[in-house]
């Protein structure tokens, strides 16, 4: 019977029943806005660029975005329907989203969680699911991005209500050899991030295929249209370029690419997210 009622219950009683009452905040009006209005394919990017035009903070984190080294215009772009066009309905329904998701994640105040490592780390796991992409799904670039940056947001959800047992556990994590803090999490807690993260995605209506990818996403499955953001869950905040050869060789038979070469996208990855976490951020 306990089964049966928590299958019964929606999102929100789920995220309730797990964090102690926790209600997550709504996304902001002009935001949601934006979003129908780049899922309807019928609306212009004109009338898309007018609903951002409204909301001067998104405005200027776009323009940021678009204008830094990661897309290397040699003209900084001024306006937002010229920037929309550039960046295409994708990649700005990712960034709107991405955008949302930060600033809609409760603050947290613990000794052993740094809030801008968390978000350089989310922007490390991004930019190399893009680019793995090109390698292994080609057609699904854009929401490795977004699934790569977000796969971890229910990390600040359970750190912000269980704060003394969080803290410890991340104390835990940083001075052992553990790879997946979720291991550790579901001893704690007995439910981890990925199950937080997904009901979090729910209750915000995100697209289906981020939800499911959040779920198990440190479970490595071939043959996925997700594989790359799966790939680069190994990433956390312990991890530094000159860390990365162990994930490298426990990607041996997965990706189909020369060892040195996928040093080398690493490393560009990892420039690239430097750039985009100083206009994220």
């Amino acid at each position: 019977m306990k089964i049966l009622g928590w299958l019964k219950k929606d999102a929100k009683g789920k995220l309730a029943e797990l964090l102690d009452g926790f209600e997550l905040p709504s996304f902001p009006e002009i935001t949601m806005e934006a979003l129908s209005a780049l899922r309807d394919n019928n609306a212009s990017m004109r009338k898309v660029a007018g609903i951002l035009q409204r909301d001067p903070g998104i405005h200027v984190k776009i323009l940021r975005i678009v204008n830094s080294a990661a897309y290397g215009l040699s003209t900084k772009v001024g306006n937002m329907q010229h920037a929309a066009t550039l960046l295409g309905r994708s990649r700005l329904e990712s960034i709107l989203l991405s955008h949302a998701v930060k600033d809609s994640l409760p603050p947290v105040h613990i000794t052993n969680f740094d809030c801008k490592k968390f978000w350089l780390t989310a922007s490390r796991r991004a930019n190399l699911a893009y680019m793995l992409s090109d390698y292994l799904h080609p057609v699904f670039k854009e929401e490795s991005f977004t699934v790569g940056l977000l796969q971890d947001m229910g990390i600040p959800a359970i750190a912000s209500i269980r704060q003394k047992e969080y803290n410890e556990l991340l104390d835990k994590f940083f001075s052992s050899d553990v790879d997946n803090i979720a291991v550790l999490e579901n001893d704690a807690f007995g439910f981890d991030h990925q199950k937080v993260g997904s009901l979090m995605a729910e209750e915000w209506n995100l697209p289906e295929y981020i939800g499911q990818s959040i779920r198990d996403h440190h479970s490595l499955s071939n043959g996925t249209r997700d594989l790359a953001a799966r790939l680069v869950s190994s990433i956390n905040e312990k991890i530094e370029l000159g860390d990365v050869e162990k994930m490298i060789d426990d990607w041996s038979g997965v990706v189909n690419m020369e060892k040195e070469k996928l040093k080398s996208l690493v490393g560009e990855a990892f420039k690239s997210a430097e750039s985009f976490f100083k206009s994220f951020y």
